[in-house]
């Protein structure tokens, strides 16, 4: 749920009146580029049982013989138009990147993207490619799509760290291997290597006759001065793959949620006022508490020196309230004379007004659509009922802590302060929107 029509304003502080961005349900897909949802529904979710191993190897010309039949709103609208795929997986903020790397690996080797549905936070973990604890592509694919995973070809994550346009020899050696401790505790007979993606799947490659080209996983991050699986940071050669990087580094948010942090903002907190991202429970970040902590108490003890009290803080924090007592959030919560603190829970009527809002708003059901399959758009929106609202607590918080003018303090490490940090650069909370509720 991005708004992909926006005007990116110049990076702001606070002025008492702005605040910014939205992310997306859970059960809702991105957007498609040049493809309609339809299509790929039905292609995948009603046809995979009666369509033949071969069709995935074969030509759009066969697919369309395939379909026609049965299914004549799935052909394809491009003669020999060749699709790529791939299995989203983890939290949010990671789903975000793999749509984000997905758009570039599309670009570059001239395919239609289908973008898979939004999965809920970790219905599907990946693990850490260098830190050799990632399942399987195969495993990921099972988990995602489970009865069509034999039907789509695929690239193992752990085994390669895709590049382009740089100019080491094709095939080398990762700089990051596992040590032979490492291949002795986990059995790894496999090594890392850099491989450019348009040679190996381009135009020329075995990969490039295949119609659907399948990704287990398209989420990267660095890791030991490496990339855990794509590194294509710049492309200074190639005009359009350097404009999608620019276009795709801030996707704001739609404008109901943008919309609701402001009014949190502007309406709730009503000041100049800290964001603190406390992410304490989740994976690695339950064993650094301390670290997290000392660093909210550092910026605090600034903001005392400097300023009048007290000090307003919105906490985003996966730490339940009823759990604070012990912590450093207790004890702000109790020195109400130098802090006040904000924050946002699930069952709060202002967050269920928000997910509701969204519901009815029927972003997921906004994309480019053939005219075949108007109809068959008409009885899925009827079927889709606005009683099953999307979670939206994440992205409300994020769009509020975009706005907060006293500073922000994230986790290290957290995809979702990353999330945060490109909101704040960009200057989201000036990015106008719709006279809200």
């Amino acid at each position: 749920m991005f708004n992909l029509n926006r005007t990116i304003a110049t990076p702001k502080l606070w002025n008492k009146k702005k605040s910014l961005q939205q992310q997306q349900p859970r059960r809702s897909p991105f957007f498609f580029l040049s493809l309609s949802l339809l299509s790929v529904l039905v292609f995948f979710f009603l046809t995979y049982t009666s369509i033949p191993k071969s069709l995935f190897s074969t030509s759009s010309k066969t697919v369309n013989a395939a379909l026609s039949p049965q299914y004549p709103h799935c052909r394809t609208q491009i003669p020999e138009e060749k699709f790529m795929w791939y299995a989203p997986h983890s939290g949010f903020s990671n789903q975000l990147s793999e749509f984000k790397n997905a758009i570039l690996m599309a670009g570059i080797l001239n395919r239609t993207l289908i973008v898979p549905p939004i999965l809920d936070h970790h219905a599907v973990v990946l693990g850490s490619c260098p830190k050799f604890r990632v399942q399987s592509a195969k495993e990921i694919r099972l988990a995602v799509w489970d009865h069509i995973i034999e039907l789509i070809r695929n690239e193992d994550c752990r085994t390669t760290v895709w590049t382009y346009q740089n100019d080491e020899v094709d095939g080398v050696l990762d700089s990051f291997q596992p040590d032979e401790q490492l291949k002795k505790k986990k059995k790894i007979s496999y090594v890392r290597r850099r491989r450019n993606v348009y040679k190996t799947l381009g135009p020329g490659s075995e990969a490039e006759s295949a119609t659907v080209l399948a990704f287990g996983s398209l989420f990267t991050a660095p890791y030991k001065g490496s990339e855990l699986y794509i590194d294509i940071q710049k492309a200074p050669g190639d005009l359009k793959i350097k404009s999608l990087n620019k276009k795709i580094e801030f996707l704001p948010f739609v404008p109901e949620i943008i919309s609701s942090g402001k009014q949190f903002a502007m309406q709730s907190i009503k000041a100049p006022f800290l964001c603190a991202q406390l992410r304490l429970l989740d994976g690695q970040f339950k064993n650094h508490w301390k670290a997290t902590f000392l660093s909210l108490k550092q910026k605090l003890d600034s903001l005392r020196q400097a300023g009048s009290r007290p000090i307003h803080i919105f906490v985003m924090t996966d730490l339940p309230q009823g759990n604070w007592t012990g912590s450093y959030l207790g004890d702000l919560a109790r020195d109400s004379a130098n802090f006040k603190l904000y924050f946002l829970r699930e069952e709060d009527l202002f967050v269920m007004k928000t997910a509701k809002k969204l519901a009815l708003a029927g972003h997921g059901l906004r994309f480019e659509s053939v005219p075949a399959s108007l109809d068959a758009m008409a009885k899925l929106e009827k079927h889709c009922s606005p009683d099953i609202v999307p979670d939206v607590l994440l992205y409300i918080e994020e769009t509020v802590c975009s706005c907060a003018s006293l500073g922000f303090v994230r986790t290290a490490g957290s995809t979702i302060a990353e999330t945060i940090e490109v909101m704040r650069k960009y200057g989201s909370c000036s990015i106008p929107t719709p006279t809200a509720w």
